[in-house]
């Protein structure tokens, strides 16, 4: 995944140059870089075409992204689409087959909450880092307000408490604020229209008539 081999020729596709610009981003967030190290331990292909969708294709890749896309968000999709990647890699992504229904359907659904709390938690390392970044995940806001409310109750029950500690109530919160998002329907499966929860149902009845 990178670092890319730079041609012979010195000649890079402008795809190449969006991805080379999207690196320089995810290099200067923690996460960004630590899901440039795995994509690139693991042999995580990359593909960016104009147009194309945003996804990880199953089950061996490559993470496809819209070449049109600004390079922040490239960037940010690629922290996100490396979770099901991650989870394929792993072994760790529920087995349609095997899952009941109920353990399919939490098992996905805590894929995407990982993956996207991923990518805001990236971005929000960029801002502070003085990145411009205007793409922003669904939930992004409900999870900054609720790692707030959490530091604030955190540090009114306990005024002694660490940064870390802080920290760590605070994420907790932001993760628990995204998987009611996901489950209760306040965000949407891709284009489908249906809820998270109505479409890996779906998913999993379609595989089990």
């Amino acid at each position: 995944a990178t670092p890319r081999p730079f041609p012979a020729d010195g000649v890079t596709t402008p795809e190449e140059r969006t991805w080379d610009a999207a690196v320089d981003v995810l290099n200067r967030s923690e996460i960004g870089r630590e899901a440039l190290r795995y994509a690139m331990e693991k042999g995580v292909g990359i593909r960016l075409s104009p147009g194309g969708p945003d996804w990880f294709n199953p089950p061996a890749g490559p993470i496809e992204m819209d070449a049109n896309e600004s390079p922040e968000s490239i960037a940010l999709t690629f922290v996100h689409e490396l979770q099901p990647a991650r989870g394929a890699i792993e072994g760790t992504v529920p087995d349609i087959m095997t899952s009941t229904r109920n353990d399919y359907v939490n098992g996905m659904i805590m894929d995407e909450v990982v993956g996207t709390v991923a990518s805001i938690e990236s971005k929000l390392e960029l801002v502070r880092a003085g990145v411009p970044i205007t793409a922003a995940f669904p939930l992004e806001a409900e999870y900054v307000a609720a790692y707030n409310q959490a530091v604030a109750d955190a540090r009114a029950a306990n005024p002694a408490a660490t940064p870390a500690e802080l920290d760590q109530a605070g994420k907790a919160a932001g993760l628990a604020r995204v998987v009611a998002g996901f489950h209760n329907g306040e965000v949407s499966a891709g284009n489908s229209g249906q809820t998270y929860p109505q479409y890996y149902g779906s998913s999993w009845d379609g595989n089990h008539p």
